[in-house]
Parts: C-alpha cells; structure tokens; sequence
C-alpha cells in the first residue's frame, strides 16, 4: 500500500492521550439546557412512547429462533427489526434522562443495558463470520466475540450511556457501569487488539464503508471509558492504519462508489474518527483537512443532490432518497473549510422537521439509530441556524450557482451535468463498485428535479444480496438499468466488464461499453454518448455485432407511466401540466415498445417508489445507430 497519510503521523503521538469528552454529563444542567425547546419536546415524547412500550409488550425478544432465521431461509428481517427497535429504546431513554436529569427512566435503563450485554452476540446474523466472504455460522460463538458494523454501533451506544449517566448509575450500583466496562473489553477492544477483522485493511486489499465506520466505534469506546494509556495507544495506532486503508480505495476526486447514501456511514464516519483523534492528542490530524482529496470526499454529497429536491443520483445500493444532510455534513464542511458544503448542510437541515433532525427516532423504529450523530445533531443545532441566518444572501447565491454545472468523478467514471431543468448522472467505470449492480453505461435523468429516467435502488437486503446469487435480483441487473439487452445476454459483474475510451466534452460523455458484456452477447463495439442541453438530454447508440445474431432491446426504468404513440414516434407521458416525451429519432429502426407495469412490494424500495414504476422495452432493428431525446 503506497499511501500513508495517517500511518505518517504515529511518530508525532502524545505520550499522554486525553480522554474524549464530547458531552458533558447529564449531572451538567447548564450543558443540557441549552437545547431548542421542539427538540426536547420531540424526545421527551417518544420516552413517554417508548415506556409505554415497554409497559404493554416489553422489550423486544432477540430468539435464537429469529436468529436462525437468516441461516434457514435467508430472512434478515425479523432479527434485525427487534436488534435495532432494543436499541432505539434505550437511546431514547437515555437522551431524555439526560434532557430532565429526573430518573424517572433509570430502572428501565439500567434493563436495557443488561439486556444488551447479556445478548450471545452483538453482531447480526448476516455478519456472523470471522473471515471476509464466508459462510455465515448458524449461532453466535460467545466466547469469540464478533466486531462487525453492529457489535461497533452498540459498543458506541454503551460507551455514550456510560459518558452521560454513570453518576445516575452509580448512586444506583457501581456494577452497572463496571458491565458496560467489562463487556465493551471482552468484545471490543480486546477482539480490535488481538484479532484482524478484514474491515481493519490489509496492505491492498479493497476496503469499504465498514473500516472507518468501525474504526469511529472502537476510538470512541476506548477513549470514552477509563481504559489504559497503553490500550489506547495501540487502539490509536492501529486505527491509523485503517485509515489509510480505507482511503487509498479513493480517487483524488473524493467520490463515494458506494453511492451517496453510503457516504453517511463512510465519508462522515471517516471525519468523526479524524475529530476524535483530534480531540484526544492535541489536534494530531489537523493537517489533513488541508488536503484536498480530503475536502473532495467532504463535498460529495453536495455534488449528488438534485438541486431543489430531496433526491440523489443513486447507482450501487443507494436509494435515491439518500437522507436529508445536516448536523455531520455542517461539521465536516466547517473542518475542511467549504462554504458551498456548509451552505448545503444549512440549507437542507433548515428544511428537515424535527422527526428528521433527530432521525426520525421513535419507539417503534425497526432501523437503527446512532447516540452520537443524534446528539452531535442536537448541540449543532442553535449554530447551524445561527449561520444559515448570517449568511442568506451567499446561500441563495451559492444555491444559484449550484444550477448549471459540470462534474466528473474520473475514478469511478460518474459524470454528472445541471443544465436548466434537467439534472443527469452516467456511469462508465466498471462493474466492481463496492455494492455494484451491473450498470456500466446507464443514466439518469431528472426534469424539475423530479425524477424521470431512474435508477431503481435495491430491496431490503437477504442472505442472497451478499452472496454468489447476487445478480439474480432484477435491481442489481442490467435488464432493469437503461441500458441495451444484446442477444438476449445481460452485463457482467467484475473489474473486466467495464467502459472504455470514455471521453469528455463540455456537458457530453461518450464511451464504448461492449467490453461490460460477456463474449456470448456477440457485440462487436457499442459506444454510447449522453449529451445534457437546457431544452433536454440525447442519447446515441452505435454498435455492431460480430455474428449473424442482431438483436438489442434498450430498457429505459421510468417512475411514471409512459405510453407508445406510433404516429409520434415517441414514449408519451401526460400529466396535468405538461406532456414529456421520449422521441426516437430513428425511428424506421425500431421494431417494437412494450411498456411494463413493475409492482413494488418490498419496504426499502416503497420509501421512494410507493406502488408501482415502469420498464420500456425498445426492440432495435438491425441497424448501427439509434438515438433517443428525452424532452
């Protein structure tokens, strides 16, 4: 591994490392006043819920039976739903003991936690291997404890009730605080310490989400809780080197392959380890905010938001409802000196409720929550408002500017353009993305920064989407991707299916994409171009076969439905203000268009399509070019 940006900075650390303190004690009434009255009112009433709860179905169950669901039959649902609904509850009981400091929640508090540390395992069922891409093991092994993404959320959940409550707890019984202590040794620091987990990096290895997520975790337990200079000296060290790990897998350009809503638990993890190290030795990684690969991956997110919507551009597993910004992304932006990320940070946390300032946590939430984004949420909150106020007239300015641009992710071949009312994002790359669907020369297109030609998004995950059968689901393929179907033969996954000789010019991206088929498709070249204008986008196809075998169906993915008119040559879509078409302009090539119906029944995919999306098939007569105008 050539890159060493963070492993540099081991000789420069303090002998003494403080303790990281990011908030102060509930026993601290002046720190815990200075709260907005909605936020408080919010959470005091989802601990009224969350007891009430308690009181009529008691807390979620964790069976082994639900466990061994995930290696019967592949369903992560069930465990998972009652997994995170466990913590959720606690989080919010402790943040409103912290809020009225009255200990009203602290018997049902001090449930939760033991409830927690006497779990057989803290890592999902999905997770529960020791050795990247295996098969999961059908129990929990307790005494070889796991550190996956989840032991890692909890350990910080812990190590936060630990930091806010342990005078509470105390006064109570010092065993409570001394469980938490010991069971974060047992499966935190002493497996981080003693183990390798494969997201802690090994030289070139492809790292993901996963390194610095976990590695935020164990920095923060090991130095919230009392443990040794000597501990945290050889968690620190070792952290150092994930780092590196993780971003030597990014291009200068700072972009995100996992998409935009990985870049919560990526990007944004990856800044809250640097602050922590920050805090604990002095300011040690100050220096790195300078950098601008740095402040590249800091301004993603920016950069894949439809301006004016609440959508992202979403290729890999990304839902295109990829979460509105805020309290982190403000943070970071304030540490690597961006304006323009402040700016959006401000403009879309003065557009969220409260509910998801917050992250919507209630009492009944079945996804998980995270303590320490929610109160870095909560005390930003006053400064975030306080600068958007000061600074109005820039954002409008900034949001402006933000209309009409070009950007180029060359290390991932994302190309996006803004031009008027259409926003546009193509992919060349290759299909070897951490969390890749076979994609390689699709686009999206937004129009009044609604969405228009789209990218699916993925289901809720199984046993299956991380496994071998992974491209059997219809969202991670090609088919359903806007893209050309050749010979009756789909994209393949892999570094080799890939785009090649991509080419750029002012808001035009061109490249070939016969190489992300496999040898039976038959295609000999198939170059594609994307050209974005004011009055709307055109998308050129030239290709040839090698054999007598010619057949190509173009699948466009549309959230509305679009019907076939024969005399206008055209995909027709009539809604009440306007009427969108997709024109085609070779049109003696075109042997059928069939529109279908796709019903969506999954959860994860209903947040953003509700109940149903639409599929074209354009059946392509044999001919060399054919294009398409999307108005």
């Amino acid at each position: 591994m050539k890159e060493s940006t963070f492993s540099s900075y081991k000789k420069n650390i303090p002998l003494e490392l403080e303790s990281f303190k990011p908030f102060a004690s509930s026993s601290d009434r002046k720190f815990w006043q200075n709260i907005s009255a909605e936020i408080k009112t919010e959470i005091l009433h989802q601990a009224e819920l969350a007891a009430e709860k308690i009181k009529t179905e008691g807390w979620p169950l964790l069976n082994m039976s639900l466990w061994h669901d995930f290696y019967k039959n592949g369903n992560r649902v069930n465990f998972e739903n009652n997994y995170f609904n466990r913590r959720n509850i606690l989080t919010i009981l402790v943040l409103s003991e912290c809020m009225e400091n009255s200990g009203k929640y602290l018997e049902a508090i001090t449930d939760g936690i033991f409830m927690i540390c006497e779990e057989s395992g803290w890592q999902l069922p999905a997770h529960n291997s020791y050795i990247r891409d295996t098969p999961q093991l059908p129990y929990p092994n307790s005494s070889k404890p796991i550190f996956d993404l989840f032991a890692g959320e909890t350990a910080n959940l812990l190590s936060l009730t630990y930091l806010l409550l342990k005078n509470q707890l105390d006064k109570d019984s010092p065993l409570i605080c001394e469980r938490i202590m010991n069971e974060l040794n047992f499966r935190i620091i002493q497996p981080y310490l003693n183990e390798h987990f494969w997201w802690m990096g090994n030289e070139d290895e492809p790292m993901c989400n996963w390194t610095p997520w976990c590695t935020q975790n164990v920095l923060l337990t090991s130095f919230i809780l009392p443990f040794s200079q000597e501990v945290r000296h050889k968690v620190l060290e070792k952290s150092l080197y994930s780092l590196d790990c993780f971003v030597k897998d990014y291009g200068h350009d700072g972009c995100c392959s996992e998409g935009a809503e990985y870049y919560r638990h990526a990007g944004l993890t990856f800044y809250n380890a640097i602050e922590i190290i920050n805090s604990v030795t002095g300011g040690l990684l100050k220096e790195v905010y300078s950098l601008e690969k740095i402040k590249n991956i800091a301004e993603y997110i920016l950069n894949m938001n439809i301006p004016h919507s609440e959508y992202f551009f979403n290729f890999a597993d990304c839902s295109p409802k990829a979460g509105k910004s805020g309290a982190r992304e403000f943070l970071f932006g304030k540490a690597v000196h961006s304006a323009l990320l402040c700016n959006f940070a401000a403009e879309q946390w003065a557009a969220s409720s409260v509910e998801e300032k917050i992250f919507s946590l209630s009492a009944g939430k079945l996804s998980q929550s995270n303590l320490y984004y929610i109160l870095q949420s909560v005390f930003a909150d006053k400064e975030i408002d306080a600068y958007k106020k000061e600074k109005a007239l820039s954002l409008q300015e900034e949001n402006d500017s933000l209309q009409d641009r070009v950007i180029y992710y060359e290390s991932t071949g994302v190309f996006i353009v803004h031009s008027g009312i259409y926003s546009v994002a193509s992919k060349a790359g290759s299909n070897a993305d951490s969390h890749n669907h076979n994609d390689t020369g699709s686009f999206i297109i937004y129009k009044k920064g609604q969405p228009f030609i789209i990218d699916v998004g993925v289901e809720n995950y199984t046993q299956k989407t991380f496994s071998p059968e992974r491209y059997e689901i219809w969202t991670m393929q090609s088919a359903y991707h806007n893209l050309p179907t050749l010979n009756n033969v789909m994209q393949k996954d892999g570094k080799e299916f890939r785009a090649e000789n991509t080419g750029i010019s002012g808001k035009t991206i061109s490249m070939n994409i016969e190489k992300a088929y496999p040898a039976e498709s038959q295609i000999e070249f198939y170059r594609r171009k994307i050209s974005t204008e004011k009055t709307g986008v055109t998308v050129t196809d030239n290709f040839k076969f090698r054999g007598n075998k010619k057949q190509t169906v173009l699948s466009l993915m549309m959230s509305r439905k679009f019907e076939y008119s024969k005399e206008k040559n055209a995909l027709v879509c009539k809604t009440e203000t306007s009427e969108d078409l997709i024109k085609f302009t070779s049109g003696n090539s075109v042997k059928s268009v069939k529109v279908e119906e796709i019903q969506i029944n999954d959860s994860r995919l209903q947040k953003t399509w509700k109940e149903k999306i639409y599929r074209a098939l354009i059946e392509v007569q044999d001919t060399q070019q054919f294009e398409m105008i999307f108005e």
